[in-house]
């Protein structure tokens, strides 16, 4: 059976709600806007001169759980205003202000005037008494008259009107009908007006630009559509179908029907989404029985594929997937949806789609690009166009901010004459509506920054009774390391006269992390925002001009060579090229290769699979088996031992132990192995060649090197270097000539260039040789040994170093931030 429809079905014991959305469990009190109150103001009695008092008005109205605003309070003396005038206006009957208090003091500005707060009608209304008073005036009078309150009311772009002629425990169904619960169909919008009876099922309505239709079933199973307001038999619909939309009915054996004449529009059915009409045509979503998708479009079916399984069709040519996407077909319009409300259509043709996120934000889709829901608290739940129903049962314009309506139980379908106007049918809780306590929000559900950096701008926002509350004091807090730009973790400050009040700067930690910021006031419920830093950029680069800010580098992330780091999130990226994401979901990567005009980098992502990134363009490996481990250029060690080559997949070398960094030397290009069973040999330009003389357990440094366990570095029996006890990457510089930064093992540094050995200048004893000519001293300095010169300072990290033979370097890093 379709777990869309009906709307509500009266014939089981329980109502079925499909498109309303119930509220029962809601707090209690608010207020609401409208009727008629009369009051008469007693004639203050004065002499001809003297101070005096007078309402603006002799008479005020509204309807029982709506508030009396702007009333105002005049003091003269004579005919000239009298500033500076403290009056207190009291309220008799059980009546109160906004701020739940009988009485409420003000001082009269320039004009002789003060606004008193809001006033609270109760929810039976009934007539009170203002009086206005102030010392050496005589008091002033002005009667208050209300309505009850009633609980079948409707929005337009008007406001709020009460539904006329509805019982008490109606259903709002769209626009301005209500069902009964004695099956009557009733505009509320026109006087009462019963449109038909023995309802018992309900669709959802269609509307274009001309006309509307809705769907029903009655209690002896006949099935009729109301159009335009009036009831009409159906053709060819067998009893007790389910109505759908429009003037469809689903049938017992899963078939479409048109009522016109009985024809089928779509067999095999499962469910279905809401109508919606662009202007020109209309559509509503399938889900077929055999798992398949397509959608009605002016009463011809048309099938859709690339759509996931088990997807929820949700209005138009609109789906959504399991993991939370509105798609069609293969186009993704959101992501991360939990809930969603009934579309529509504005003024420009735009569609507009409430959604909740499954972090609990709120958002507007519109026409596929997501706008935040403004001043709406997280978890609310989506209803129709851009309106949203919060736990407190307050109704919230997403798109203004604006609260239309409190204490909310239910709400039916939205009604849009396409261009034209719109209706929405609510009820509400009229039991007991004093006043509400002022409610605090942040003006996001979320702000974020980076590490050391500020958020600025944020802003909370008071409203009472739907009404911005002035001159409240709001304390804001924040935690887990976040501050304000002004001192401390709490800061006060009070809302102005549209109910707002904007925030000091918030300073980010400089490692970032999750927190949030909590708003309290007295007599208010409290607002939070969540707070999202990234750690502070760290990533930089030298060159042979300086040091550089990598660009659109996450704090923490690793330096890998020249101007590429990999993010925690596996993300390569291109510190020196403006922050281009090189490759993403990498796992691990091997040593670059660089020669004249060209460089390679083996990279392994998470899945398993191998890549190569060759002059920043990420490319297929051929015959490279998954979970490979990156060497260098394009070379790949396997499972089973042996290095290969990543365009064919051809062995370059079995039996493999381990291996040291590749060299260029301007015309080749080699990297030593050491073998399992204890040979030794080398790889040059993709060919392998065996090394003789090499003593027992030595390691592989780079090229044909090798440094064995007594400290030497050798090539064979050539001997390069003695006493050595840790070195860096090796380097070429423009005259061909190799350079090896060194530590011996008595911990001074040398450079050796080609075998000879020159003294690191101005580098401490002890320090880590990095690359090249470069040394990492233990106080965080990163020093050119060449010449003594100190590059940088709090270094924490470094990559390789990336040298073009006779051209530019690179070397990445990562530096303290204190912030």
């Amino acid at each position: 059976m379709n777990d869309q429809s009906p709307a509500f079905d009266l014939s089981s014991p329980t109502t079925e709600v499909g498109g309303p959305l119930s509220r029962r469990t809601v707090l209690a009190g608010s207020a609401f806007a409208v009727p008629a109150v009369m009051l008469t103001a007693g004639t203050p009695a004065f002499a001809a001169s003297g101070l005096a008092l007078a309402f603006d008005k002799s008479s005020y109205s509204g309807e029982g759980c709506s508030t009396i605003s702007g009333a105002k309070v005049t003091a003269k003396d004579g005919a000239t205003p009298k500033a500076g005038t403290a009056v207190t206006v009291s309220l008799s009957s059980g009546w109160t202000f906004s701020s739940g208090g009988t009485s409420f003091t003000g001082t009269t500005g320039s004009d002789g005037a003060v606004t008193v707060d809001d006033i609270n009608v109760p929810q039976n209304g009934g007539n009170a008494t203002a009086t206005a008073t102030a010392s050496g005036a005589s008091s002033t009078t002005a009667t208050l008259t209300g309505s009850a309150a009633t609980s079948a009311v409707y929005l337009t772009p008007s406001g709020k009107s009460d539904a006329k002629g509805v019982p008490s425990g109606s259903t709002p169904v769209a626009g301005g009908l209500y069902l009964t619960s004695d099956g009557r169909l009733i505009d509320g919008g026109n006087g009462g007006a019963v449109i038909t009876s023995n309802v018992a099922a309900i669709g959802k309505i269609y509307v274009d630009r001309n006309n509307w239709s809705l769907p029903l079933r009655k209690k002896d199973g006949t099935c009729t559509v109301v159009i335009n307001g009036g009831d009409n038999p159906t053709t060819g619909i067998p009893s007790g179908s389910t109505p759908v939309t429009n003037r469809l009915f689903f049938t017992s054996d899963n078939r479409i029907l048109r009522s016109d004449n009985g024809g089928t529009i779509a067999t095999n059915v499962d469910t279905w989404g809401d109508p919606y009409f662009d202007g020109t045509d209309w559509f509503f979503p399938l889900r077929k029985k055999d798992g398949s998708y397509s959608y009605v479009q002016n009463l011809s079916e048309t099938v859709v594929s690339g759509m996931p399984a088990n997807a929820k069709p949700v209005a138009a040519r609109w789906w959504l997937t399991t993991d939370g996407r509105l798609v069609s077909g293969t186009t993704v319009y959101g992501t991360n949806i939990d809930a969603y409300g009934q579309v529509a259509a504005d003024d420009n043709g735009h569609w507009h789609l409430p959604i909740r996120k499954k972090d609990g934000s709120c958002v507007i889709n519109i026409s596929g690009t997501e706008n935040a829901a403004t001043n709406v608290p997280s978890g609310s739940t989506p209803v129709a166009n851009n309106f949203f129903l919060t736990s407190d049962a307050r109704l919230i314009d997403g798109s203004t901010g604006n609260v239309v309506a409190t204490s909310v139980n239910s709400t039916g379908q939205y009604f849009h004459k396409y261009a034209g106007t719109w209706t929405l049918p609510l009820t509400q809780d009229v039991s007991n509506c004093g006043p509400l306590a002022p409610v605090l929000a942040f003006d996001k559900s979320t702000y974020s920054g980076q590490g050391c950096s500020t958020i600025s701008g944020a802003v909370v926002t008071a409203t009472q009774n739907s009404s911005a509350k002035s001159g409240l004091a709001v304390t804001t807090t924040l935690a887990d390391g976040y501050t304000f730009a002004t001192g401390g973790t709490s800061w006060t400050g009070t809302t102005g006269s549209g109910g707002s009040v904007t925030l000091p700067d918030i300073n980010v930690p400089q490692n970032g992390g999750n927190s949030a910021a909590t708003a309290t006031a007295s007599g208010a419920s409290s607002a939070t925002a969540q707070l999202a830093g990234s750690a502070a950029p760290d990533a930089v680069y030298l060159t042979a001009s300086g040091k550089n800010t990598a660009k659109g580098v996450p704090g923490g992330s690793k330096p890998v060579a020249g101007g590429l780091y990999l993010a925690s999130d596996g993300r390569l990226i291109d510190g020196g090229g403006n922050g281009a994401v090189v490759a993403s979901n990498v796992a691990a990567f091997g040593q670059i290769y660089v020669d004249r005009n060209n460089w390679a980098l083996p990279v392994r992502k998470s899945d398993g699979t191998c890549v190569v990134i060759i002059n920043g363009g990420e490319n297929g490996t051929s015959g490279i088996p998954s979970g490979s481990t990156p060497v260098n250029g394009r070379l790949f060690y396997t499972s089973d031992n042996r290095i290969l080559r990543s365009d064919n997949g051809a062995s370059v070398a079995t039996n493999v132990d381990s291996w040291g960094d590749v060299y260029f030397d301007g015309s080749n290009w080699r990297f030593p192995l050491n073998k399992k069973n204890g040979g030794y040999s080398y790889i040059q330009d993709y060919t392998e060649a065996p090394m003789a003389g090499v003593p027992a357990s030595s390691k592989p440094v780079a090229d044909r090197w090798w440094l064995t366990t007594d400290g030497r570095l050798v090539s064979g029996n050539t001997v390069y270097g003695t006493n050595i006890d840790i070195y860096g990457q090796v380097a070429a510089d423009d005259n061909g000539r190799w350079h090896l930064p060194v530590r011996k093992k008595d911990g001074t540094c040398v450079i050796l260039i080609s075998g000879n050995e020159t003294t690191a200048s101005n580098v401490p004893s002890g320090s880590t040789p990095v690359a090249n000519n470069l040394f990492l001293t233990s106080d965080k300095r990163l020093i050119d040994g060449s010449n003594g010169n100190v590059l940088a300072t709090g270094i924490k990290s470094a990559g390789q170093y990336f040298h073009k033979y006779a051209g530019a370097w690179s070397l990445p890093l990562t530096q303290e931030v204190s912030c």
